[in-house]
């Protein structure tokens, strides 16, 4: 996803989809700061391509930590700025192996 601050508001500027490292480099024209769990591959690969357009965080600021995700949920709750807890879903690029469709018929037993 790519995402822009505007008027201290995070934007939603695309939606979260599977790319590679030189596309994302050819979409990317200013400034940017990568989030996330990036390999010493990719690394190398944007900031060798971007210069000083890739900010890289230090890797401290881009593990996953739950306080994290706990602090922003909190400024939205602040601002009485939730969804429907009943309707949420998890986001996945890719499916689970687990996950079956629903309109596929059962396992028969030679599957299993």
């Amino acid at each position: 996803a790519l995402f822009q601050q505007t008027n201290g508001k995070w934007q939603k500027l695309e939606t979260e989809h599977i790319t590679t490292i030189a596309e994302l480099c050819k979409k990317t024209d200013k400034q940017t700061v990568f989030c996330g769990e990036l390999t010493p591959a990719a690394i190398d690969e944007l900031t060798s391509t971007l210069g000083e357009r890739a900010l890289i965080p230090s890797p401290s600021a881009r593990m996953r930590r739950c306080g994290f995700l706990a602090e922003l949920g909190y400024i939205r709750l602040q601002k009485e700025d939730y969804d429907n807890a009943a309707t949420l879903q998890p986001i996945y690029l890719k499916k689970p192996p687990i996950t079956r469709h629903k309109n596929m018929a059962p396992l028969t037993a030679e599957e299993m």
